[in-house]
């Protein structure tokens, strides 16, 4: 049967501590039960504290580094990690996300038993696409496309529907894109691409650290 090790923290200072076994450390007071301190500052806090959800964080000389609360976990610095990670539920980030490769990977619609992984399209800037189809000779892009996309960069196919009658784009101004047809007939697909202006533009080519 492993050892087990039983201090009520209250009031307990060690310069140094070794145990075997399963340690227990428990606490009666709406405080710290465990305090790990460095030459620097503390290092490792445990608390109980009814009024906070901080179960324990970690903290160095410059701040906090790292919390456990009861609901959320909270990196304060760069976090490295090696391994898989798997993760049920929505993530956000308020950066920028870098990887080797990015997909999805879902349950096989149609063919139980299977799944399906895609991968996501890669380009040398952050681009966003509108696409549809139109019998109008103005394509109506979104009301916000022209704060989110640097309007010089737009670009637009257009694939004739039926019959073949050439289409083009005769000008675009704003949030309108003007097309015309040989035969004065509009029916196509379209595709618009336009780089987004909101974020810097992707450095391509740079050398490794």
């Amino acid at each position: 049967m492993a050892n087990i090790n039983v201090f009520d923290t209250n009031n307990i200072k060690s310069t140094g501590l070794t145990v075997n076994g399963v340690t227990v450390l428990s606490g009666n007071s709406s405080a710290s039960i465990l305090t790990v301190t460095g030459q620097t500052g503390t290092f490792m806090e445990v608390i109980d504290d009814p009024t906070s959800n901080l179960l324990w964080g970690i903290s160095g000389d410059t701040g906090a580094v790292f919390d456990v609360n009861d609901d959320s976990i909270n990196a304060y610095v760069n976090f490295n990690y090696t391994g898989n990670t798997t993760t049920s539920g929505n993530t956000v980030i308020d950066g920028s996300l870098t990887a080797t490769s990015k997909s999805f990977d879902i349950a096989h619609p149609t063919r139980e038993g299977y799944r399906i992984t895609y991968g996501c399209l890669e380009g040398p800037e952050h681009a966003v696409y509108h696409r549809g189809r139109t019998n109008s000779d103005i394509i109506e892009l979104p009301e916000y496309w022209s704060g989110l996309v640097d309007v010089d960069t737009t670009t637009v196919q257009l694939t004739p529907n039926g019959e073949y009658t050439p289409h083009w784009v005769e000008k675009i101004e704003g949030n309108q894109i003007y097309i015309k047809s040989e035969s004065g007939k509009i029916d196509c697909f379209f595709l618009v691409h336009g780089e987004r202006q909101d974020v810097p533009k992707i450095l391509v080519v740079y050398k490794s650290l």
